[in-house]
């Protein structure tokens, strides 16, 4: 699935892993998981990220993002 830009058509899609210290339980509270969600979203929107697929488990986090082409 390639994306159309002004001069070229590509493909950035990455998948990111948010992982906590000595893969603690730290999400077993359904309050700290939506805070957690809500604040990765925030950050998404501030930077043009596009969410495709977020899943928040009680270890980690893994996200699958659309990125601009010229972002790394």
């Amino acid at each position: 699935m390639y994306r159309h830009y002004r001069n070229s058509v590509g493909s950035n899609l990455k998948s990111i892993q948010i992982t906590t210290k000595y893969r603690y339980k730290m999400m077993r509270k359904e309050e700290i998981k939506i805070y957690c969600k809500v604040s990765i979203e925030e950050a998404c929107k501030r930077h043009k990220i596009e969410i495709v697929m977020p899943r928040i488990l009680e270890k980690t986090t893994h996200f699958s993002v659309w990125m601009n082409p010229w972002t790394s």
